[in-house]
Formats: structure tokens, C-alpha cells, sequence
């Protein structure tokens, strides 16, 4: 059998897989759907096997290095969620703790994964040539996670769609690329550990950062984005017959500044702490602040706000960014008023110093259209 009849069988394999899985296990076995996803996949990864044999796993200095980058990216990771979670608080697992009811929660998910990611191996090892059937095997994948999720998103809605690709197909997508790429250059050992540990922490942690959907969206986009960039530094180095450690190899001194600024903006992004970036979504300051301006501002004391400050609020949908024209005491508390640049009267609303985020600082021009947009976009669908 021709290796490209074999290719399109486990498409088709996959195929079938996901459109039982979307229009029959969701709608009638939904209880049972992971573990139907994890014997799923063990009989795809079965039939790949007798189809294509399995290659040895050997152990290389490659192999050892990206262990190593993993290992290193998934600890600065938790490093920094949970160095987060001091500030931004924690959840509570919302899974049992007890020990038979995490073997139960984690059974299904781990075969799935071990099985997903043996079938990526036995897959591409002989079709390293096929780099256009190695993608379609990873956009598969793609899919068949993403749709695990789908039914939490209102997808007759704008912002459910939205949502769902931002909160996982994004995630996702970033994460089965890099797996892939680990798998093409050094087997399946690592990308299993990798999705051992980020997809299997959850089940077993008794706490979790609450992150929110913002800033969950961009770690779970910037951790693998992170391990494929040094994984594939690594790779360049290693064919170049560069010898060098590990670290001196891997991690430059100009990555440390790009983490920083990574942890900066997340930090500013957040709105946790007291420096804070917002997007400008209206000309009610213009021409000093326009649409598509982002500003950063800091949290004041009560006695730091002065007339003629840009002030964030609080407003009834969202923050609103105008300048403080007057400061009136009434009774034993102080209450602002404030006016759009451009606008022509005042915003008419007694403004109490709980509802101030902080006072402008400076602006950035034009960095915050691709979010303006969007939001933009699904306020014209509501």
C-alpha cells in the first residue's frame, strides 16, 4: 500500500473521528465523550502502526537540549502565573482532590494525549519529506482539541465565536504546531511531557492563578510561541555544528530584556497593578488622546488628583478616559467632574474617588486599533 493511500486512510480516520464526535458523542454520549475521544484515538493510533511500523525513539543531544527548554520554559511559567496569583488572588480546583477521583479525572485526558501524540510520531517520522501531510495531520489536531471546548462558547453570537477562537483555537493551534515541530527533530518524549504537565496540572493542583480569559489567552499563546523559538534556535545552532552549553547557547542576554518587557506589558495589560495600559475607543479627547491610541496611566492617592488631570473611571459599560474639570466636597467625601476634550458638555455625573483606576500619564499613538477593532466589530452585531 502506497504511503499516500496510507495518509489519506488516517485522514480519513480523523475525518470520521471528528464529525461522529461534533454531530452524535456531544449530543447523545456527552457524559462518555472523553473517554470515546481517548479509545478513539487509540484505534487511529493502532491502525497507524500497522500501517506504518514504529521507528525507535533514540536518545540524542538534541533530544536532551529541548527536554531542557521545555523543562525551563514550564517553570518560569508557573513562576510567573503563580507569582501573579499573589496579586490577582487564586481559585480553588474545582476538580476532587481525593486520590481515586484524580486517577478517574486524569485516566481519559493522559491516554488521549499519549495516544495523540505517539500517533504524531509514528505519523511523521516517515513523512519527513511530506511537510504539506504533516500539516494536515497537525491542523486535524487542532480541530479535534478545539472541539472539546466549543460547547462552553455561545457560537450563534459574535462574541462567542470571538471568544473561542481567541480562548482556545489560538492556544491551540500556536501549541500543535510546536509540537509537531518538536516531534519532526526529536521524537515524541518531549511533547508528551509537555502536555503532561501543561494540559494535566489542573486536575491535580488544589489552587490556580485567576488569570481571567485575557491573560489565560496569552500565556497559553506565548508558552509553546516561546518553546518553538527556542527549540528551533537550538535546532539552527545544533546544524550549524555549533558547540557550545546549554545555556550559553539557548538563552542570549537580549532574551531576558524581551521577557521583561513581555511580563511589563502583561502587567500593565492586566489593570492589576499601578501602572495600567487601556485602548482609546472614542474621539471624546481628540485631538490630545484619538481612536486607536492606547494610554498609560497610574493609580493616585486621593490627595494626588488635581484639576486639568486625564483621569480613568468607571463608567456604567467600561472605563472612560476625560479630563477632571472640577473637585467638589460633599460632606466628608470628594467627588470629580470631568469633560471630553472634544466633547461640548459635561459628562454630568458625580464621580467618586472608588471609581477613579488612576490619572493619564502619556499616550502611545495608533497601537490599540487591532482591539479597537474588534470590539468595534462585535458592537455592530449586538
Amino acid at each position: 500500500m502506497k504511503r499516500s493511500f496510507k495518509n489519506i486512510i488516517i485522514y480519513l480516520l480523523l475525518g470520521t473521528y471528528i464529525y461522529l464526535y461534533v454531530f452524535y458523542i456531544l449530543s447523545k454520549f456527552l457524559k462518555y465523550s472523553e473517554p470515546i475521544s481517548a479509545a478513539s484515538m487509540i484505534i487511529i493510533t493502532f491502525v497507524a502502526y500497522l500501517f506504518y511500523g514504529y521507528a525507535k525513539d533514540k536518545k540524542t543531544y538534541a533530544k536532551k537540549s529541548f527536554f531542557q527548554i521545555i523543562l525551563t520554559q514550564i517553570v518560569i511559567f508557573f513562576l510567573v502565573t503563580y507569582g501573579l496569583g499573589l496579586i490577582v488572588g487564586f481559585l480553588e480546583n474545582s476538580y476532587s482532590l481525593k486520590i481515586f477521583s484524580i486517577v478517574d479525572n486524569v485516566f481519559a485526558p493522559f491516554i488521549l494525549i499519549i495516544s495523540m501524540e505517539l500517533l504524531r510520531y509514528i505519523f511523521i517520522v516517515p513523512n519527513k519529506n511530506n511537510k504539506f501531510g504533516i500539516a494536515i495531520l497537525t491542523i486535524m489536531f487542532i480541530v479535534v482539541e478545539s472541539l472539546m471546548s466549543f460547547k462552553v462558547f455561545p457560537l450563534d453570537e459574535v462574541g462567542g465565536i470571538f471568544r473561542f477562537i481567541t480562548l482556545i483555537v489560538l492556544p491551540v493551534s500556536i501549541k500543535h504546531g510546536m509540537l509537531s515541530f518538536v516531534t519532526y527533530y526529536v521524537g515524541y518524549k518531549p511533547s508528551i511531557l509537555y502536555r503532561i504537565i501543561m494540559d494535566g496540572y489542573v486536575y491535580i493542583v488544589p489552587i490556580s492563578p485567576d488569570l481571567g480569559e485575557y491573560l489565560s489567552s496569552i500565556f497559553g499563546i506565548g508558552m509553546p510561541f516561546l518553546v518553538y523559538i527556542y527549540c528551533s534556535r537550538f535546532i539552527h545552532e545544533y546544524n550549524e555544528g555549533v558547540e557550545r552549553e546549554f545555556i550559553s547557547t539557548t538563552f542570549k542576554p537580549f532574551d531576558f530584556a524581551v521577557i521583561i518587557f513581555f511580563l511589563l506589558l502583561v502587567a500593565m495589560i492586566s489593570g492589576y497593578f499601578p501602572v495600567f495600559m487601556l485602548g482609546v475607543g472614542s474621539a471624546s479627547m481628540a485631538p490630545n488622546i484619538n481612536v486607536g491610541d492606547a494610554v498609560v496611566g497610574i493609580k493616585v492617592k486621593q490627595k494626588d488628583l488635581k484639576k486639568d488631570d486625564v483621569i480613568v473611571y468607571k463608567g456604567e459599560k467600561n472605563y472612560i478616559i476625560h479630563r477632571l474639570i472640577s473637585i467638589e466636597k460633599k460632606g466628608n467625601k470628594y467627588y470629580y467632574h470631568t469633560k471630553g476634550d472634544n466633547n461640548n458638555t459635561e459628562d454630568g455625573v458625580d464621580i467618586s474617588y472608588d471609581s477613579v483606576k488612576g490619572k493619564v500619564i502619556f499616550r502611545i499613538p495608533y497601537i490599540a486599533y487591532p482591539s479597537i477593532y474588534f470590539k468595534e466589530l462585535l458592537r455592530g452585531d449586538d
